[in-house]
């Protein structure tokens, strides 16, 4: 199953992403909808800066890229689990 060329985003590069992102270039960046961007935002799970007197959230590219390298990923799970099947 191919995905539409119309549905990838626009921008290949973190690079290509402004310095300063708001909720629908962050959901286009992590490949997600801009509702479950606000949920993590509220929830205090992604790096984001509120605009003073406004329900808007701001994103530095650079945070975010950061927070995406700290995230655990599947691979280092399957990692672990080999390291202990190894260590039996």
């Amino acid at each position: 199953m191919s995905i539409p060329s119309s549905d990838l985003p626009t921008r290949a590069r973190p690079e290509d992403y402004p310095l300063v992102m708001d909720v629908p270039l962050v959901a286009e960046m992590l490949l997600t909808d801009a509702n479950q961007v606000r949920k993590w935002a509220n929830a205090g799970l992604i790096p984001c800066h509120r605009v003073p007197g406004t329900r808007k959230y701001r994103f530095l590219r650079d945070e975010i890229l950061v927070w995406l390298k700290q995230l655990p990923s599947d691979s280092a799970e399957d990692e672990e689990e080999e390291t202990v099947t190894q260590q039996s």
